[in-house]
């Protein structure tokens, strides 16, 4: 037979150290994959943030481009009329 521990405090003792140590094992373990998820998380936001600002820098941009191609059409209109040459396509 093996020996059996008795309750007093002398052998409760590494019992109850061994129980705190795994449970500090399991909510380490627990912590860091909170962390892996919240920091993918933050990283998936960060991405989503420049995609939204790329996607406003775009309009910006295309905005702006169909404004001065408004104005170089505006400008041959002008010329063509200037030098009298019949609007092609116009």
């Amino acid at each position: 037979m093996g020996t059996q521990l008795s309750d007093t405090p002398q052998n409760l003792t590494p019992a109850l150290l061994r129980n705190l140590d795994a449970k500090i094992e399991e909510l380490q373990f627990e912590v860091g994959y909170i962390r892996d998820v919240m920091t993918t998380k933050c990283d998936n936001l960060d991405i989503r943030k420049e995609i939204t600002s790329l996607r406003a820098e775009f309009v910006s941009g295309s905005a702006m481009i169909e404004k001065r191609s408004h104005q170089q059409e505006q400008r041959l209109r002008c010329f063509e009329q200037h030098v009298g040459l019949p609007p092609e396509g116009h």
